[in-house]
């Protein structure tokens, strides 16, 4: 990549966590990988070489947000199919469903951070604090000129911690402990 306006002199090596903002930092950093690969995937697919010389990093959210913005997402999805599967379930019927102990649900509500993130990254920036953890990604690609991050696929939804129940709250809990544990999250 050239050092050019807005351009970073290191290569982005992005693991794109669903509903973290992941579309809109392709998108500014023009990344062309393939998205929604584990750590060790994107490692695989690019090469020891290109990771070694790169730039790794994610940005992870607050499973309990993230969740509801993959529901509100996926109601209001431009496919019929897509949007048709979710406003089947309520939100709290479609979080246990998702998180079931039978494992059943999709990869993108169900997979844990820990297993995005299978292996060390440089940065681990934050969804809540997204303008600043923008700005360090930037600095540490060495973009000659700042990108403003856009939005793309924003979900209109409210606050998370009115939209669960008890059960399904135990069932985030229960499933992304880890999570929660490790990046300092709760409900």
């Amino acid at each position: 990549m050239s050092g050019g306006k807005g351009h970073a002199l290191r290569r982005p090596l992005h693991v794109h966590i669903p509903k973290t903002a992941g579309t809109s930092v392709r998108h500014a950093l023009s990344i062309r990988d393939p998205p929604h690969l584990r750590a060790s995937e994107l490692r695989r697919e690019l090469g020891e070489e290109t990771w070694a010389a790169g730039f790794s990093f994610t940005i992870v959210r607050n499973p309990f947000d993230r969740l509801l913005s993959v529901y509100a997402y996926g109601v209001s999805h431009r496919r019929r199919r897509t949007r048709l599967r979710y406003q089947a379930l309520s939100f709290t019927d479609w979080v246990r469903q998702e998180l079931a102990e039978d494992g059943e649900g999709s990869p993108v509500a169900r997979r844990r951070y820990s297993e995005w993130v299978d292996e060390p990254l440089d940065y681990v920036g934050r969804f809540e604090a997204l303008a600043s953890s923008w700005e360090h990604i930037q600095r540490e690609l060495s973009v000659a000129t700042p990108i403003e991050l856009p939005v793309i696929h924003r979900t209109s939804h409210g606050d998370y911690r009115d939209a669960y129940d008890q059960e399904a709250r135990r069932s985030v809990e229960r499933h992304f402990a880890q999570d929660l544990q490790t990046y300092g999250y709760c409900f």
